[in-house]
């Protein structure tokens, strides 16, 4: 019988699979330190990581940095997965093995021009609930598992506070890779995998990590995650509940 595990626990396998640390995780996705070392002792917690880990294979790969700019973040971040199904997608492993056939140079592609505005009018086109248009956004890989009206009925409720009052999104580490044919569940093809932050026009800022696939001359997203400060969640929500 498959061991069901929760949302946080599917997403903490999937960042602990991906070399992150139990420190970096728990900052992530909120949590404490010790709730993943007692997780860790549940077997098949232990045997889903393992398994994880033996089908990411060794790839080279090249990361490019922004230089940082000073922002201030409440520490006690809240993890938000807007459009929770996209974390979902990511946990349950749509972000999958990864065998590379070569690495593209910066210079074959423009994350100012290119990357940043694809990612700048999906989160504007939410923010307006362009429900429609946003969706066209997604990549096949992502429409094939995910239903408009779930796009839908995820931009409802305090999830919406991760894009309203949106302002701008800064990249600020990206890596770019291309992916031949051999196995998995991601497609051949040409992704890039990155972080930064988002700038609302209310003084507030988020992390927010993200993965696209390059489809007929266009990057469509496959995963997008918010991490937003708690006082920008409760602070819409108290706006509605005034309201």
């Amino acid at each position: 019988m498959e061991h069901r595990f929760t949302t946080l626990q599917r997403q903490c396998i999937y960042y602990l699979a991906h070399g992150k640390s139990d420190e970096e995780t728990a900052n992530l996705l909120a949590i404490s330190v010790e709730n993943i070392q007692e997780w860790k002792k549940i077997p098949e917690f232990a045997m889903e990581l393992e398994r994880r880990d033996s089908k990411l294979l060794q790839a080279s790969h090249v990361e490019y940095e922004q230089p940082k700019k000073r922002w201030s973040v409440n520490k006690k971040q809240l993890v938000f997965i807007f459009v929770a199904i996209f974390g979902l997608l990511a946990c349950v492993g749509i972000i999958g093995v990864f065998r590379f056939m070569g690495i593209l140079s910066e210079s074959q592609v423009s994350v100012d021009t290119e990357i940043k505005p694809r990612m700048e009018q999906f989160i504007s086109y939410l923010e307006q609930r362009d429900i429609s248009r946003a969706y066209n956004m997604f990549s096949d890989v992502t429409k094939d598992r995910v239903p408009i009206a779930k796009l839908k009925e995820l931009t409802n409720g305090a999830n919406f506070a991760t894009v309203d009052q949106f302002e701008s999104l800064d990249v600020r580490k990206w890596t770019i890779t291309k992916r031949n044919s051999v196995g998995g569940e991601l497609p051949a093809g040409t992704y890039i995998q990155m972080t930064g932050v988002i700038t609302y026009t209310n003084n507030f800022n988020a992390n927010y990590t993200a993965l696209m696939r390059k489809e007929e001359g266009e990057w469509r997203i496959i995963n997008f995650n918010i991490v937003a400060p708690p006082k920008k969640i409760e602070e819409y929500v108290k706006s509605t509940n005034d309201q």
